[in-house]
């Protein structure tokens, strides 16, 4: 009986916690999608859920979660200034680089490639006749897809 109540509570959990994750990635595609933002409320919110959820190993190890946050951000950061400073305008914003690391924290760093390489391909194609294209749609797309997988290798393994 115990166990069987930990295997539902652990459920309903997991449950609620892509309930949460699917609002919010949502929410930031349609925003980013409309006005080529990223709020930082829903990205910082994201962000704490999934730093706080790992602490415990919930999905990946804290410390997977908390390098993979600190170096997609410090890496898009980097890409970032050096765009600034050599072409004049910043090629990506940095809403972006706090997105990719709040999926970090929740994915852990060893997800960060993939995200990227996917949120790569669903923003070129869905917006190759845009000027400005808003990379955290591709972002959402690819962290849902993840999130998938996540959900049926924990089935199927």
């Amino acid at each position: 009986y115990v166990r069987s109540s930990y295997l539902t509570l652990q459920i309903t959990l997991k449950l609620l916690l892509f309930s949460f994750f699917a609002w919010i990635t949502l929410e930031l595609a349609y925003t980013d999608h409309v006005f080529n933002r990223l709020p930082n409320r829903l990205t910082f919110s994201l962000m704490a859920v999934g730093l706080t959820i790992n602490l415990t190993g919930f999905f990946v190890p804290w410390i997977q979660a908390a390098l993979g946050c600190a170096v997609s951000y410090l890496g898009f950061r980097l890409f970032h200034d050096i765009q600034l400073y050599s072409r004049g305008v910043s090629g990506i914003g940095l809403g972006d680089a706090k997105y990719l690391a709040a999926l970090a924290a929740w994915f852990g760093i060893q997800a960060v490639p993939f995200l990227l390489v996917g949120a790569s391909i669903c923003s070129l194609v869905g917006y190759r006749h845009r000027s400005e294209i808003p990379f955290g749609v591709g972002l959402s797309i690819s962290a849902i897809g993840a999130w998938g997988y996540v959900a049926m290798s924990a089935y199927l393994l």
